[in-house]
C-alpha cells in the first residue's frame, strides 16, 4: 500500500484553477453580447454605451456570483481540507481530516481503479479524474519520488486505455 503524507491546497490555488476552467468553458457567453454591442455600435454610438455598461456593471456582478459559486462548491471545500491518499491494490481512498479541532469531518472517499477516467502527470502533480470528481495530488506529498512514480504507474496500469 502506498500512502501520501497529509497535504491540502490553498483556497486561492483552488479558486484560480476553477475560475480558469469556468472561463475556458463560458468565455463565449461573455464575448457574444459584447461583440454584438460593438458591431451595433458601428451604426449607432449608443450601443458603445451599452457595451461599456456590460463591462463595468453587468459583468462584475455576474463574476461575483460565479466567484461565490466556486468558493462554496463541494470540490473547493474538499480540496482545502487536510487530506491524504492511500493507494491499495484495487482502489484508492482519500481520507479527509478536520480543518480545525472540533470541526466536522467528511467521510473518506474510495474510488475503484475501474472507475478512473484519466490519470496524468502534470509536472508537479498527479491528476486523477473519475465520473463524479477528481483529485490532484502533489508529488511532494509522497514520502519518496519512487512512491509517487509507483502510485502513478499503479493507477495507469489498471486503466491502460483511459490515459
Amino acid at each position: 500500500m502506498i500512502e501520501t503524507n497529509e497535504f491540502r491546497w490553498k483556497a486561492g490555488q483552488v479558486g484560480h484553477k476553477l475560475a480558469v476552467e469556468w472561463a475556458w468553458r463560458w468565455w463565449w457567453a461573455l464575448a457574444l453580447p459584447l461583440a454584438a454591442a460593438a458591431i451595433a455600435g458601428l451604426y449607432d454610438w449608443r450601443w458603445w454605451v451599452v457595451g461599456l455598461a456590460l463591462v463595468m456593471v453587468a459583468y462584475p456582478g455576474i463574476l461575483a456570483i460565479v466567484y461565490y459559486d466556486i468558493a462554496l462548491s463541494p470540490e473547493t471545500v474538499r480540496a482545502i481540507l487536510p487530506q491524504n491518499v492511500e493507494f491499495g491494490p484495487d482502489s484508492f481512498t482519500i481520507i479527509y481530516k478536520p480543518y480545525a479541532e472540533g470541526c466536522n469531518t467528511i467521510h473518506p472517499l474510495t474510488v475503484e481503479y475501474a472507475d478512473v477516467l484519466t490519470c496524468s502527470d502534470n509536472g508537479s502533480t498527479m491528476l486523477i479524474t473519475w465520473p463524479k470528481g477528481k483529485v490532484q495530488i502533489p508529488f511532494s506529498a509522497f514520502p519518496t519520488p519512487d512512491d509517487a512514480r509507483s502510485a502513478l504507474q499503479l493507477v495507469q496500469s489498471k486503466n491502460p486505455n483511459k490515459n
